[in-house]
């Protein structure tokens, strides 16, 4: 089957021809487009020279791009005659802007169908005894990466903060997840992590049992209603996120739900949450084995499919190496740093679940700091913020001492103290820039349900550095 090749000869021809024209306009074209998008291997060579122009501070006109036209774009040549035409070309200046995103979009389509070729040929040609998946993931990747999200990165401080101005004043009109952020649900967290923003990448560590996946799941229906988003479960399925939302919905313990210890009444309840939250815009993929590059993939789709606003991470230390005989921490440090491209690229805020080192457990209070998270040098310099859940319980649960005799003065210290502790959980600050956050916050976490409850604390304001760093 022959594909027609999608390409538009004039469109390259009038931004070249404006260029040359009005060199002043480049920066406004290379936002759009590069050099790699012409497919006529002449223009795209001009444009390269263009830029080599425009980087080492010189005009731009046709006799300067005459003489410093290299002869190593394979021998391309180009002659004076050729260059009036394309500065005869230009009709209207403002029009440049639509044809740079024209000549790109149509370069993103041939690399589509260049990617998708090469991964049918490739299908085609496996021995049939062997799976197709891995190709067909390969080339669904190079598909998808081959996007170009478009995004106006430079500006002056002053246009940046006409724009901070324009959607404050917008916000006081219609407040919305865009202006104010997408608030977590629970007053304790948005105090110590604050809403969540767009272009940020935030972790939240926690030992096991400590209710990080809880809250994160919680969260996300919360999420849901303010706008849409997804979870890339690695480690769940989909299935179980699914029960711990209706558990913490009906206040039915998730274990009843899973093994169906449910009467008429419960099952009465279960049809209609389950219809409610089908309304929510809250993908889950529970694809396993997925290296950063297919995470990536799935982020791109999901944002162009359903114009995602947020995206979870569960976790990152499971994600798999994009190639053999990677180091686990080499491994958990490009996680982090893609993840933090994701979120500005796409701009979406970007959560990311993370694991302990051991050496939590060896102090008395079992409290979680920073540089307990595993492979902490290889996250931090990423990640935005970082909190922690806290239960003190099962710190203490740990130091259970020996039980042959019940009545002795330390296992009745320990039983009171476990009565205390019950039902008690803190939010920590390990790291958020800028804004102002408590170190900690106490909550209460329901065991039977997995749900976090606040104490009735207020809810901070934003600082002004916040509101500057959000757009």
């Amino acid at each position: 089957m022959q594909i027609p090749t999608p390409y538009n000869i004039e469109a390259e021809q009038q931004i070249l021809g404006a260029l040359l024209v009005r060199d002043e306009i480049y920066h406004d074209i290379a936002a759009e487009v590069g050099g790699e998008d012409f497919y006529d291997r002449t223009h795209a060579a001009l444009f390269r020279t263009i830029n080599l122009l425009v980087d080492t501070g010189k005009r731009v006109n046709a006799a300067i791009v005459l003489d410093f036209l290299q002869a190593d774009d394979k021998g391309v040549r180009v002659k004076p005659d050729y260059i009036e035409v394309l500065m005869d070309a230009v009709i209207d200046l403002g029009d440049t802007i639509h044809y740079a995103k024209q000549v790109r979009d149509l370069a993103r389509r041939r690399r589509w169908i260049d990617a998708a070729v090469d991964g049918i040929t490739r299908i085609g040609r496996l021995d049939p005894l062997m799976s197709a998946q891995l190709v067909i993931d390969e080339a669904d990747v190079q598909i998808l990466n081959s996007s170009k999200v478009d995004v106006s990165a430079v500006r002056t401080i002053g246009e940046w903060a006409q724009l901070a101005t324009s959607r404050a004043i917008a916000a006081l009109d219609r407040p919305s997840a865009e202006t104010n952020g997408i608030k977590w649900g629970l007053t304790a967290v948005d105090n110590v992590a604050g809403p969540l923003l767009p272009g940020k990448l935030g972790v939240v560590g926690g030992r096991p049992g400590s209710g990080k996946s809880a809250l994160v799941g919680q969260a996300a229906e919360k999420f849901g209603t303010q706008a849409p988003g997804y979870i890339q479960s690695l480690e769940m399925d989909g299935e179980e996120w699914a029960i711990r939302s209706m558990s913490q919905h009906l206040d039915i313990p998730a274990w009843r739900i899973e093994h169906a210890r449910i009467n008429i009444a419960d099952a009465e309840q279960l049809d209609t949450t389950a219809r409610e939250l089908r309304r929510l815009p809250v993908w889950i993929d529970k694809s396993p084995r997925m290296d950063i590059e297919k995470i990536r993939a799935r982020a791109i789709r999901y944002k162009h499919k359903f114009g995602i606003k947020w995206m979870i991470v569960d976790h990152i230390h499971i994600i798999e190496p994009s190639f053999k005989r990677q180091e686990r921490s080499d491994i958990t440090a490009k996680a982090a740093e893609e993840l933090k491209k994701i979120a500005k690229e796409l701009g979406i805020a970007v959560i990311a679940l993370a694991q302990m080192n051991k050496e939590v457990r060896s102090r008395d209070d079992g409290r979680p700091r920073s540089g307990d998270l595993m492979f902490y040098s290889s996250i931090e310099p990423h990640a935005d913020w970082i909190i922690f859940t806290h239960r003190p319980e099962i710190a203490h649960a740990e130091r259970k001492p020996d039980m042959t005799n019940p009545d002795s003065l330390d296992v009745k210290k320990w039983q009171d103290k476990m009565a205390l502790l019950e039902g008690k959980a803190e939010i920590i600050n390990g790291k958020r820039r800028g804004g102002k956050a408590y170190q900690t916050q106490e909550c209460q976490f329901i065991g039977e349900t997995m749900r976090f409850r606040d104490l009735g604390l207020k809810e901070l304001p934003l600082s002004a550095a916040e509101e500057m760093a959000r757009w």
